[in-house]
Protein backbone atom coordinates (compact mmCIF):
# COMPACT_ATOMS: atom_id res chain seq x y z
CA UNK A 1 0.00 0.00 0.00
CA UNK A 2 1.41 3.37 -0.97
CA UNK A 3 1.72 6.25 1.44
CA UNK A 4 -0.75 8.34 -0.57
CA UNK A 5 -3.33 5.57 -0.31
CA UNK A 6 -2.76 5.30 3.43
CA UNK A 7 -3.20 9.05 3.87
CA UNK A 8 -6.39 8.99 1.81
CA UNK A 9 -7.72 6.08 3.90
CA UNK A 10 -6.98 7.94 7.15
CA UNK A 11 -8.68 11.10 5.84
CA UNK A 12 -11.78 9.16 4.91
CA UNK A 13 -11.73 7.26 8.19
CA UNK A 14 -11.36 10.38 10.36
CA UNK A 15 -14.31 12.02 8.62
CA UNK A 16 -16.44 8.95 9.24
CA UNK A 17 -18.65 8.97 12.35
CA UNK A 18 -17.52 5.45 13.34
CA UNK A 19 -13.83 6.12 12.81
CA UNK A 20 -11.40 3.34 13.73
CA UNK A 21 -8.55 5.84 14.09
CA UNK A 22 -10.39 8.16 16.45
CA UNK A 23 -11.77 5.24 18.45
CA UNK A 24 -8.25 3.84 18.87
CA UNK A 25 -6.77 7.17 20.02
CA UNK A 26 -9.75 7.75 22.31
CA UNK A 27 -9.20 4.40 24.02
CA UNK A 28 -5.44 4.96 24.33
CA UNK A 29 -5.89 8.39 25.91
CA UNK A 30 -8.70 7.21 28.17
CA UNK A 31 -6.63 4.25 29.38
CA UNK A 32 -3.60 6.48 29.97
CA UNK A 33 -5.67 8.91 32.01
CA UNK A 34 -7.22 6.13 34.08
CA UNK A 35 -3.78 4.66 34.74
CA UNK A 36 -2.43 8.05 35.78
CA UNK A 37 -5.35 8.47 38.21
CA UNK A 38 -4.97 4.92 39.51
CA UNK A 39 -1.28 5.40 40.26
CA UNK A 40 -1.26 9.14 40.95
CA UNK A 41 -3.80 9.41 43.73
CA UNK A 42 -2.18 6.82 46.05
CA UNK A 43 1.23 8.41 45.33
CA UNK A 44 -0.14 11.84 46.22
CA UNK A 45 -1.55 10.48 49.50
CA UNK A 46 1.82 8.82 50.24
CA UNK A 47 3.73 12.04 49.62
CA UNK A 48 1.36 14.11 51.73
CA UNK A 49 1.46 11.67 54.64
CA UNK A 50 5.25 11.27 54.43
CA UNK A 51 5.90 14.97 54.79
CA UNK A 52 3.32 15.47 57.54
CA UNK A 53 0.76 17.49 55.61
CA UNK A 54 -2.01 15.01 56.38
CA UNK A 55 -2.64 13.37 59.77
Amino acid sequence: MKIAQMIEFIKEDVNNEESMTLTFFNRVLQTGFQLAMLLGIPFLIYVLTSFGKLP
